[in-house]
């Protein structure tokens, strides 16, 4: 069975680039739209906690500077 999703921004707050985009089914980045990355983290702080350091790994591999 092939579910199908979409490149959604992580921190809505933020650009869509490498370090900021998640890949979601259709439901869950409806879901995340509506919640908000707030929502995400304390809905399920384990998983959250994965995407962060995911995107934390992508910007080391594409040596992305963060700025405070």
């Amino acid at each position: 069975m092939s579910r199908r999703g979409r490149a959604r921004s992580w921190d809505s707050a933020a650009p869509a680039t490498v370090d900021n985009l998640v890949l979601l089914t259709f439901a869950e980045a409806e879901a995340h739209e509506r919640a908000g990355l707030a929502d995400a983290r304390a809905r399920d702080p384990a998983f959250a906690a994965h995407v962060e350091a995911a995107l934390a790994r992508a910007r080391a591999d594409h040596a992305i500077s963060v700025s405070p």
